[in-house]
C-alpha cells in the first residue's frame, strides 16, 4: 500500500479506535439505516427495470457504496450530497490509482517523484475539497458538546464516524486537529467503499453466471425477514455465498512484478542449502478440502463455508469475518482489518436490498455460463505485483427487476 507516501496500514489511532469500538458496537443500532439507504440507492441507481436490461454494475455500486457508507459515516443530510459522494468516490479512485503510479516508479526516485505525482496532487486536491465540506459539521458536533461530559450521549442524527471520532479525541486528549479528522474520515471511507463495491460486484457476477442459485437465496432472504422482523443480518447462506465468491476468484495463476505467472498448483518454497523449506500444494490445502461428500475446490460451490459450519466443532467457523492462517481477506492477529464487521453487514444490506429487487444473468434470455452461446463469466483482473484480484470493471450484465417481490421493497424505499 506504500504507507510511507499515502498513509495506508500505517497508524490511524483516532479513525481505527473510532470503527474498532463504536463503529462496530452501533452496526446493530444503525441497521435499520442501513437497509434503508440500500433501499434508497438502489432505486436512485439501478431503478425500474421491467426487462431484461444489459448495464455495467460497478459504476452504479460505487455510487451504491458511497451512499450506504456515508450514512454512517457522516450522517444525513450530508451522506446524500453529490459534491460529499464525488469525493469519497474520487478519494477511493484516486487512492487505488496512485498505488499503482507508486508502483511504476522506481524505488530509488520515489522519494524525489512521488510527492509531484498527478495522482497524489489529486489526493491533496480532494482533502481540501473534503475538508470545506466536514469542517462546518465538526463544528456544530463541537458546538453542542460544549461544556459537556464527554460521556454524553449524542444526538440520534449523531451516531456517525464524525462525532466517534471526536469523542476518541476528546478521550486520548490529542486536541482537535480538523485536517487530521479530515485525513481520517478520508481513510475510513476509502476501505469501506473501496471493499464493499468490490465484493458485492464478485457477488453479483457469481450469480449472474449461475443464476440456479439466486432463487435459494431469495427465499431466505424473505424467510429471515419474516422471522425476525427485518432484521436482515441473522442469516448463514448469504456470507458463504460471499465468502466462497472471494475465495475463488483468481484461477489463471497469479502475474508477478517481473512477468512471469505462477500457474495453479504450484510449490511455494524458500530454499537455502542449511535449511531448506518447501511446501507442496498437498501441505498447503485449507481445511476446507476435509469433507468429501462436497464438490473438490476447483468447482464453484457457494454454500461449501455453509454446509461446513453445520459439521459438530465448525459451528463458529468458516464466518466471513473470521481471520485465521487459511483466511487472510481481512488480515489476522493485530494487523487484522477493524472495519471488517461493519463492510461485511454493509454488503450483506446492499446485496438483501438487491435480490429482493433483481434478477441477474449473463445473457439476454436470462442465461448462466455455459449454454448454446458459451457464456462466461467476467473474468476478474489480476493487478500484477501486489496480486490484488479486481473484477472487470467495465463487463455489462443483464439486469431485470423482480414484480413479485418489487412492490414491497419500492415502499420501503420511498418511506425514507
Amino acid at each position: 500500500m506504500h504507507g510511507r507516501y499515502t498513509t495506508l496500514g500505517t497508524d490511524h489511532p483516532i479513525g481505527i479506535q473510532a470503527i474498532r469500538t463504536d463503529l462496530t458496537a452501533n452496526i446493530g443500532r444503525m441497521l435499520p439505516e442501513l437497509q434503508e439507504e440500500s433501499a434508497y440507492a438502489l432505486e436512485r441507481e439501478f431503478g425500474r427495470l421491467s426487462t431484461w436490461t444489459q448495464m455495467g454494475v460497478y459504476d452504479k455500486l460505487l455510487q451504491l457504496s458511497a451512499l450506504v457508507n456515508g450514512r454512517m459515516f457522516v450522517g444525513l443530510p450530508l451522506s446524500r450530497d453529490q459534491d460529499w459522494i464525488d469525493i469519497s468516490i474520487g478519494y477511493t479512485m484516486a487512492m487505488v490509482q496512485g498505488i499503482r503510479a507508486i508502483q511504476r516508479t522506481k524505488p530509488l526516485l520515489r522519494p524525489f517523484l512521488v510527492p509531484f505525482l498527478p495522482e497524489m496532487k489529486a489526493l491533496k486536491d480532494l482533502q481540501r475539497r473534503a475538508a470545506k465540506i466536514l469542517r462546518p459539521h465538526y463544528e456544530f458536533i463541537i458546538g453542542t458538546h460544549q461544556g459537556a461530559n464527554t460521556e454524553k450521549k449524542p444526538a440520534r442524527n449523531q451516531y456517525n464516524l464524525i462525532s466517534w471520532m471526536l469523542k476518541q479525541m476528546d478521550l486520548q486528549r490529542t486536541g482537535t486537529d480538523f485536517d487530521h479528522l479530515v485525513h481520517e474520515q478520508l481513510f475510513a471511507g476509502f476501505g469501506s467503499i473501496h471493499a464493499t463495491s468490490i465484493t458485492v460486484t464478485n457477488a453479483i457476477f457469481d450469480l449472474a453466471a449461475r443464476p440456479e442459485y439466486i432463487p435459494a437465496l431469495q427465499e431466505e432472504i424473505e424467510t429471515v425477514l419474516d422471522q425476525e422482523q427485518g432484521h436482515v443480518l441473522r442469516k448463514e447462506s448469504l456470507p458463504k455465498f460471499l465468502a466462497w465468491g472471494r475465495r475463488v476468484v483468481a484461477k489463471d495463476g497469479i502475474k508477478l512484478s517481473n512477468g512471469q505467472t505462477m500457474p495453479p498448483n504450484a510449490t511455494i518454497g524458500f530454499v537455502h542449502p542449511l535449511a531448506p523449506y518447501v511446501k507442496t500444494p498437498a501441505t498447503l490445502k485449507s481445511p476446507l478440502d476435509y469433507d468429501p461428500n462436497q464438490p473438490p475446490l476447483s468447482e464453484f460451490y457457494p454454500f461449501r463455508s455453509y454446509e461446513l459450519r453445520r459439521l459438530p466443532g465448525q459451528e463458529n467457523a468458516h464466518q466471513f469475518t473470521q481471520t485465521g492462517n487459511d483466511n487472510l481477506n481481512f488480515g489476522h492477529g493485530t494487523m487484522s482489518c477493524p472495519g471488517r464487521f461493519f463492510a461485511s453487514a454493509e454488503a450483506k444490506c446492499i446485496l438483501i436490498e438487491f435480490l429482493r429487487r433483481y434478477t441477474v444473468a449473463l445473457g439476454p434470455d436470462g442465461e448462466g455460463e455455459g449454454g448454446i452461446n458459451d457464456l462466461k463469466r467476467p473474468k476478474n483482473i489480476v493487478i500484477p505485483g501486489n496480486m490484488q484480484v479486481m473484477p472487470n470493471f467495465t463487463q455489462p450484465i443483464y439486469l431485470k427487476e423482480l414484480p413479485e417481490v418489487l412492490p414491497a421493497a419500492r415502499d420501503g424505499a420511498r418511506e425514507i
